[in-house]
């Protein structure tokens, strides 16, 4: 039996577009202004509206925080830059997974976007920016088999901020140079194996270097590389500020003004939109365990809209949620398969070590990966019965609310 490919994390985690055409809650505009009268009694007895604007306030908290990180994280990078070493790589592999880890608990938020998209156009603009998921490490430096690939190698890119966000999900959604995950491929590189001599600055062109066709140090892979690295941090503290400059209610045209805009009936759909795709987009992350710290942030972030709701099977969620964290923490991370092909190395991976001690018997080896593999499967099918359990819970009460 196989370990889980924690690549299914990277491919779902911050990626809720996926889940918008399975929201039973999204109507097109005229549907819900045809609905809406229908559905004004029921959202009058449902939406806790007070605590849905306080929710959606505390988001500004959560950027905030964010923002901080990313400015320690672009200040470590700076240094790590001055003087690369295995020391301040870890420092920068930290502070970004502590970064991460803040910004996951603005997941619910950034799922308004798929609901509302007009509305909350610089959330969903900002978002894909700062959290582009998934990506092609490929295009960005070395990975696998090809040795030079990426904007790393393509000397004829230039790396400069305009062109970088020019660049950013151009051709593909996927093909990102900027945000957490772009960035944490460089700090990381593939298997979480970056070595820091990946970033020692070059002062020559060697002939081995003269072979290969370079002619300027500007050109050589090291330098494009810390180049590349310096730029993404500080596009991300700008991207992080912009947000955070348009969130507040002082803002021309802020997020948190397209909020209030609301009516209380499209505040709940908008808010029922986002647990439901925040479910399911939990559901079908096949390697839990890939990242414990992330999931349970995001998690954490969703078990409030319920009670916001005013949810008739608020007991039952509640208890669901509580569940779902106890398993994720009981889940030993020491059971990921460390040589597991990552597009992006998450915290909880990047420093652990190999799962089997190192040894000549290579048939206890495989006995011992066997029972691992056999226990994070129990593992796995345990958390998802029980998020299939919550969203069925979800489920049943559209299907009371429809009846009424």
């Amino acid at each position: 039996m196989k370990n889980p490919n924690p690549k299914v994390l990277f491919l779902c985690l911050f990626s809720a577009c996926v889940f918008s055409a399975c929201s039973k809650k999204e109507e097109a505009p005229s549907q819900q202004i045809e609905t809406e009268t229908k559905k004004e009694t029921q959202v009058e007895l449902s939406l806790d509206e007070a605590a849905a604007d306080a929710w959606f306030a505390t988001g500004e908290a959560i950027l905030t925080s964010s923002l901080e990180h990313a400015r320690v994280l672009q200040s470590d990078i700076a240094r790590f830059l001055e003087t690369p070493n295995q020391t301040g790589l870890t420092t920068a592999q930290n502070t970004w997974a502590q970064l991460a880890q803040n910004y996951a608990q603005f997941y619910p938020w950034h799922l308004l976007a798929d609901g509302d998209p007009a509305n909350f156009k610089f959330l969903n603009e900002l978002h894909f920016r700062i959290a582009s998921l998934p990506i092609q490490p490929g295009s960005l430096d070395y990975f696998g088999e090809y040795l030079y690939s990426g904007l790393v190698h393509e000397v004829g890119n230039p790396l400069t901020m305009q062109n970088l966000l020019d660049l950013h999900g151009q051709v593909d959604s996927e093909n990102a140079t900027l945000g957490l995950y772009a960035l944490g491929f460089m700090l990381f590189g593939e298997e979480g194996k970056r070595p820091a001599g990946d970033y020692t600055a070059l002062t020559n062109v060697s002939a081995e270097y003269k072979e290969r066709g370079f002619s300027k140090t500007a050109e050589l892979p090291n330098n494009r590389r810390r180049l590349l690295l310096s730029l993404q941090s500080g596009i991300l503290v700008d991207d992080l500020s912009l947000l955070l400059s348009l969130w507040g209610p002082t803002a021309n045209n802020s997020q948190t003004a397209a909020w209030r805009n609301q009516s209380r009936l499209q505040k709940q759909q908008l808010l029922e939109g986002s647990l439901e795709r925040g479910i399911t987009s939990l559901i079908v992350i096949e390697d839990y365990t890939a990242d414990k710290n992330q999931l349970q942030a995001r998690l954490s972030g969703l078990r409030r809209l319920p009670a916001i709701l005013q949810h008739p099977r608020l007991q039952e969620m509640n208890t669901a949620f509580e569940e779902i964290a106890t398993l994720i923490a009981s889940m030993d991370s020491d059971t990921n398969a460390t040589d597991a092909t990552t597009e992006v190395q998450e915290p909880g991976i990047e420093t652990q070590s190999p799962v089997a001690d190192a040894s000549n018997d290579e048939t206890s080896n495989n006995k011992g990966n066997e029972s691992i593999d056999e226990e994070q499967s129990a593992e796995i099918s345990a958390l998802s019965q029980q998020l299939s359990r919550l969203h069925k819970l979800l489920d049943a009460s559209e299907e009371e609310n429809a009846s009424l």
